[in-house]
């Protein structure tokens, strides 16, 4: 009824890492049936559970990450999903450069176990909100920095975050996406999410 052409859809539960089987027929099915309701496939977006940490300071469960998000890929890359958005994670050890270090290798280990795939992962730009990463345009660029494969890595500028971060896209949004390309480059610019907010310029809240 909107007349879209896209969409944003998660392979399970956001808040699980509870995954079922996806069989071909599904799949098949389901791209028949967007193409019929005229969905441009090349312009589909998946996401990743929000629980995922790849700066989690525990060993075991940033290769609990790794492995996860590797199967994520597999099975957005199965549906034909160019790209997969994913929140950067959190810096629970309060070393902000080692928690950056971590989600870049992270990334890079889940690149190196799916070199035959396309789909990329589109880095969410986040609010702040605790110990989030990836509030600013700096952080953003410190991960691609430091990702070995930066064909399959981009970002999601979600405006609500954008906006609660700080940025102030109400009243300076050229100025915001000319300092966005500065930092970052608009090259890697392939997600928008495209939010209200609920909240005060600068609130860290991140509701929309």
């Amino acid at each position: 009824s909107f007349n879209s052409n896209t969409f944003m859809l998660y392979s399970g539960p956001p808040q699980s890492t509870q995954r079922n089987i996806i069989e071909k027929d599904d799949i098949h099915k389901t791209l028949l049936k967007m193409k019929n309701h005229n969905i441009n496939i090349n312009f589909l977006v998946g996401h990743a559970p929000y629980i995922i940490n790849l700066a989690n300071p525990s060993l075991e469960k940033r290769e609990f990450s790794i492995n996860f998000l590797t199967q994520e890929l597999n099975r957005f890359s199965q549906m034909k999903i160019p790209q997969m958005v994913l929140h950067p994670g959190n810096n629970l050890h309060k070393n902000k450069s080692e928690a950056i270090y971590w989600i870049a290798q992270g990334i890079n280990k889940i690149f190196s176990n799916t070199p035959n795939l396309k789909t990329k992962i589109a880095l969410e730009t986040m609010a702040g909100k605790g110990n989030e990463i990836g509030a600013n345009f700096e952080e953003l660029k410190n991960i691609i920095d430091l990702i070995e494969d930066k064909t399959r890595i981009s970002i999601c500028f979600d405006t609500c975050h954008v906006f609660d971060a700080g940025y102030d896209i109400k009243n300076q949004f050229e100025n915001t996406i000319k300092k966005f390309d500065k930092i970052i480059n608009l090259k890697y610019l392939s997600v928008i999410h495209i939010n209200d907010s609920k909240n005060c310029l600068g609130s860290k809240k991140r509701s929309s």
